[in-house]
């Protein structure tokens, strides 16, 4: 059971890995078009304050898949290690289900979400700061 785990973990991997490949070059192309509109970098940032942004998405689903595998492997050793050969509907007792380890993510800090939206807000300020700069120097002509 569990080598068939490991074998549909790692084509799982290989096909995810395609995914996340073709979502990043999307993601990057939006990145480098950011500072067309002052709404793409308001976008990626507000995706990541609110651990929605696809980034997350697969630091999530990679923490996800880390334990599932994990209590996979857990529940399968338990069955090759404590059921008897030909035995059916083996049960694991309560003290040995209490072992299996939690799930575990933590989103990352908003200090760590800012600075990686440097170039965002770096965009942002160029749109605040640009118009504004614009009205100074007409109003001095009035």
């Amino acid at each position: 059971m569990q080598k068939g785990e490991e074998h549909e973990a790692e084509i799982y991997a290989k096909h995810y890995k395609i995914l996340e490949e073709i979502a990043a070059k999307q993601n990057g192309t939006y990145q480098k078009l950011s500072f067309l509109s002052p709404f793409i970098p308001v976008r990626f940032m507000s995706m990541d304050i609110a651990n929605t942004s696809d980034q997350i998405h697969w630091e999530f689903t990679k923490a996800a898949e880390e334990y599932r595998i994990a209590q996979q492997q857990f529940l399968n050793y338990d069955i090759k290690d404590n059921s008897k050969y030909g035995e059916r509907g083996y049960k694991m007792s309560a003290s040995k289900f209490k072992e299996l380890p939690k799930f575990e993510f933590d989103p990352p800090s908003l200090q760590k979400i800012i600075k990686g939206n440097t170039k965002n807000l770096l965009y942002l300020s160029g749109w605040l700061f640009i118009p504004f700069l614009g009205i100074v120097i007409s109003s001095k002509k009035i």
